[in-house]
Parts: C-alpha cells; sequence; structure tokens
C-alpha cells in the first residue's frame, strides 16, 4: 500500500471512529445495535489487518474472518433497520425479515455450489480465499438488491420513520454499494486500476461518513420524517392506504 493509499485508508478510520463516537453521544448504539456493531466491527478489523503483512497467511486468515463477522452483522443491520423502519407495519416487517433470511441462505447455497465446482482459481490464489471471495460476492448482491428495495419502498410508500432511521438507512446503503463496489471492481478491473478505485472509494466513503456523523440527532429528540411522495398530500393519502392494505395482507400471509 502506498503512501496516499495508506493516509486515505487511515482517514476512512478516522472518519469511522467519528461516527461511532456520535452514535454513543447520542445514545444511538441501543436502538441501532446491529449496525453500530458493523461499523465498530470494520473499524477493528481494519484497525488489526493493517498491523498483519499483505499476502502474508496471517492477512489471509484476518481478512476472511473479519469480513464474515462484517458480513453478518450487515445482514443483522439491514434487518434491524428494515424492522424499525415498518414498526408500525409489522406484517411487512415480518415478511421482509423473512425474505431476507431466505434470500441469503439460497444465496449462500448456490454461491458454495458455484465454488465447489469451479476449478478456475487464479494463480497464487489459494482454494479457501477464491471460495471465500465467491461466498462474499453473492452475499453482497443480496445485501444490495435488499438496501435497493428498501430504499425504493421508503420513497415511494409514506412510510413515517425518525430522521436518524432514515439517516441510517441512506448511510449504510451508501457505505455498502461503495465497499460492494469495490470488492466487484478488484474482480473485473485489471490489477493495475484497482489502486485507483480504491482510493476514490475510500475518499467518498470518508466524505458520506463524515457527513452522516454532522447529521444524526440525539435518539430522544425523535424527529419524524415521511420520505415518500411527502409533496402530493392526496398521493400519500392513496398510498397510505394501499400500504396499510398490503401489510394487512401480508400479516395474514405471515401468520398462514
Amino acid at each position: 500500500m502506498d503512501r496516499l493509499s495508506q493516509w486515505l485508508f487511515y482517514s476512512s478510520l478516522v472518519a469511522l471512529a467519528v461516527l461511532l463516537l456520535r452514535f454513543i453521544l447520542n445514545r444511538l448504539f441501543k436502538t441501532y445495535r446491529f449496525l453500530f456493531g458493523y461499523f465498530a466491527a470494520v473499524l477493528a478489523g481494519g484497525l488489526v489487518i493493517a498491523r498483519i503483512p499483505y499476502r502474508s497467511t496471517a492477512y489471509g486468515w484476518a481478512f476472511m474472518i473479519a469480513e464474515l463477522l462484517i458480513h453478518i452483522l450487515a445482514i443483522l443491520a439491514v434487518l434491524e433497520m428494515y424492522r424499525i423502519a415498518l414498526v408500525g407495519h409489522a406484517g411487512l416487517a415480518e415478511f421482509g425479515r423473512a425474505s431476507i433470511l431466505v434470500a441469503t441462505v439460497l444465496a449462500v447455497s448456490v454461491a458454495a455450489a458455484i465454488s465447489l465446482a469451479d476449478q478456475d482459481i487464479p494463480k497464487g490464489q489459494s482454494t479457501a480465499f477464491h471460495w471465500f471471495l465467491t461466498l462474499q460476492r453473492s452475499c453482497d448482491l443480496i445485501l444490495v438488491v435488499f438496501l435497493v428495495l428498501i430504499a425504493l419502498f421508503i420513497t415511494w410508500f409514506p412510510v413515517e420513520m425518525s430522521k436518524n432511521t432514515a439517516l441510517c438507512i441512506a448511510g449504510f446503503s451508501v457505505v455498502f454499494f461503495v465497499r460492494a463496489g469495490v470488492i466487484l471492481a478488484a474482480n473485473i478491473l485489471p490489477r493495475r486500476n484497482l489502486p485507483v478505485v480504491n482510493n476514490a472509494a475510500m475518499i467518498f466513503e470518508t466524505v458520506i461518513t463524515i457527513a452522516w456523523a454532522a447529521a444524526v440527532r440525539p435518539e430522544k429528540a425523535r424527529e419524524q420524517v415521511i420520505p415518500g411522495h411527502f409533496w402530493d398530500p392526496g398521493d400519500m393519502d392513496r398510498l397510505s392506504d394501499q400500504l396499510d392494505s398490503i401489510n394487512a395482507t401480508l400479516a395474514r400471509f405471515v401468520r398462514h
């Protein structure tokens, strides 16, 4: 890692530490436990891995263990935010939770089958690490799809939620998209282009993290927002009725 990349890497960790501190000071860690845990794991993993020689066996194992924990926490964070955003719509919340879990299990199963059948392993890369990257891409794809669906849902239907919840969904979505994009780029771009992509991603992620840290408010403030169709009261009423109908239908479906 060159000096610029090192500086950007540690800058991103400092920004992450600031965000975590803001969560603590505003007591958001009690509401968004898994989201807080996700970023704490990213920060701790980054600090630990930075002290291990790159391309060593220890680095590979540390990377896989850290990424496994981070991805588990990412799935739990998505479930948590979905549940909080739809606290008044239990049917939708339960259906979404079950859908994410089922889709994740299917994605991991398919990725595992593909990994076992894929013998085209890059020279110098261990079989375990190659399989792990395949599983990682599949999990990232599932989370990206669900984050897009959640974002589209709350910007279409008039779902009332706290300002902090809206910020957490938006902030996490952007940060996770950037991280998933870097992993995708690492698999499709020539290796010589990766430092530029990685540095650009770290700059963008650092800016978003700092903006997020500045925007969060104390949880007790409970500022409410309605992202979807707030500009058209007529559409809001119509879509609100549709939302209630969908929620009631899914509640009956989940019970059965």
